[in-house]
């Protein structure tokens, strides 16, 4: 299949929210649909468009966002999008929503190497045994790297837990200290 025919772009591309640029590997395509006004029929046409036969899980529950990866023979391509809920609402759901397709492209030491950067020692990919507590973390990040962390996220019952471990894994900034 070409992907790129289909608005998938390969090499170095940024996924959003966390605004982490990757360097994709041969055959593996990233396409940022953004904001869609409804995801289950967004995807139905994705899929339509790609004459691709698949059935989804359309009572997931209520869904801001979704990462779709399709894959063919070799190839890979992963696509997000979101609702758009609030500012701060939907720059979470991309981090989240990106984090997926990192897992799905196989780019988990890029983000790792981003939360090093950014001062966390936490490597989700070795805490966590499933996919949405390391998305979660994509999303967490999202929200850190634009300076938006509020009451409502460290108290949320899916978010605080994770926020917490997060964030006591962060290395002091020292650097407005002065000697």
């Amino acid at each position: 299949m070409d992907f790129e025919k289909h608005g998938f772009k390969t090499g170095k591309v940024v996924l959003p929210g966390i605004d982490l640029q990757v360097t994709l590997p041969k055959n593996h395509y990233f396409r940022n649909d953004k904001i869609v006004e409804n995801i289950e029929s967004h995807t139905t046409k994705i899929l339509e468009d790609m004459n691709i036969s698949s059935k989804f899980d359309k009572d997931y529950g209520l869904r801001f966002g979704r990462c779709l990866t399709i894959t063919e023979y070799d190839a890979i391509a992963s696509t997000v999008c979101i609702l758009n809920v609030s500012p701060a609402a939907n720059l979470c759901n991309y981090g989240h929503e990106s984090t997926h397709a990192i897992m799905h492209l196989g780019l988990e030491n890029q983000f790792v190497d981003m939360l090093r950067y950014e001062g966390f020692s936490l490597n989700p990919f070795n805490r966590y045994d499933d996919e949405e507590s390391i998305a979660n973390v994509g999303g967490l990040i999202a929200l850190y790297r634009n300076y938006i962390i509020n009451f409502e996220i460290t108290t949320d019952t899916v978010l605080a837990p994770i926020y917490r471990e997060l964030f006591a894994s962060k290395k002091p900034d020292i650097s407005y200290f002065t000697l």
